[in-house]
């Protein structure tokens, strides 16, 4: 709760109420004037959550993947369900959520924070960096839970940026399904098939590598802001025909 830093007044999502373990605490911090919107898919965590609900929280059923995102969300602050995690982080960002604290596994929590080069560094690293910070903020070991999970767990932060590019997500996904099937090649052998894939100019195309200096870099080496702009670049070149 320290590290979401709610505030009073706040729209804040809690992704997977469970027993309400964050549901209350969180209904604590917004105040009379926030709102806590908890969302749970097990009717019968639905049923003995109710009848004790503050004022300020709403309750939804339904899943987290499909049901639409407030638009007036401040912060997400969670510990969702395992298995859908991965895409769920990714749509928050998407959404462009200002902020969320969750509860993940350690190993996603070491993809999400890998730095270009390292072992765990990949797409999902890649797209949610376009879009977000993320940091770690603790390891959490199985008895912090009950029932206790079979992994260890982390906890991490995300905050959106203001400056992320706004790149069609399968545009992005072109770059980086041709990026990870050469991810060890300089990008001006890595990525030389994108601008057919793109319809665009092959030369034009090494010249922008050259002019950001990473025609030399291996795709593996690229930072996430690195793709976006490559994305971006592709984008605009196929606009302008």
């Amino acid at each position: 709760m320290a590290t979401a830093a709610v505030r009073a007044g706040e729209v804040v999502l809690d992704a997977g109420a469970g027993d309400g373990a964050l549901t209350f605490p969180l209904s604590e911090a917004v105040g009379a004037n926030g709102r806590v919107i908890a969302v749970e898919l097990d009717p019968g965590m639905i049923r003995s959550l109710r009848p004790d609900l503050p004022e300020n929280v709403q309750l939804l059923e339904g899943d987290l993947l499909t049901l639409p995102l407030p638009s007036d969300l401040d912060a997400v602050v969670a510990n969702p369900p395992f298995k859908i995690v991965a895409p769920l982080i990714e749509r928050f960002v998407n959404a462009r959520v200002p902020r969320a604290v969750l509860v993940v596994p350690f190993e996603l929590s070491d993809r999400l924070t890998a730095a270009p080069g390292s072992e765990r560094y990949g797409p999902l690293t890649i797209r949610v960096g376009i879009m977000a910070e993320t940091a770690f903020v603790g390891r959490l070991g199985r008895r912090a839970f009950r029932p206790a999970p079979t992994i260890d767990c982390a906890i991490i932060a995300l905050r959106s940026r203001p400056d992320a590019p706004d790149v069609p997500r399968e545009a992005l996904d072109s770059v980086l399904n041709v990026a990870s099937a050469a991810w060890g090649r300089k990008a001006k052998y890595a990525l030389a098939t994108l601008p057919d894939t793109f319809r665009g100019d092959s030369a034009a195309f090494q010249q922008f590598l050259r002019d950001a200096n990473m025609s030399d870099i291996t795709t593996s080496q690229l930072p996430p802001d690195a793709f976006g702009r490559i994305t971006a670049h592709l984008v605009a070149s196929q606009r302008a025909e």
